[in-house]
């Protein structure tokens, strides 16, 4: 038997029907803050002054 053979033997998870997988990654929740360029901005701002390394224009 091949290794990828044995592997789809032998996990449940590499016989289940993609479809499984797919209702789970649609589940998603997002942040509402990256939709706040202004919370971005504070957020650059802080990091650049914690670390001394500010993210170049435009990034």
């Amino acid at each position: 038997m091949t290794r990828s053979g044995w592997l789809r033997a032998s996990s449940p998870a590499a016989t289940s029907p993609a479809s499984s997988f797919s209702a789970e990654r649609s589940k998603t929740h997002v942040n509402e803050l990256v939709h706040d360029a202004q919370a971005q901005d504070r957020l650059l701002a802080s990091y650049a002054k914690q670390t001394g390394m500010p993210f170049p224009e435009g990034s």
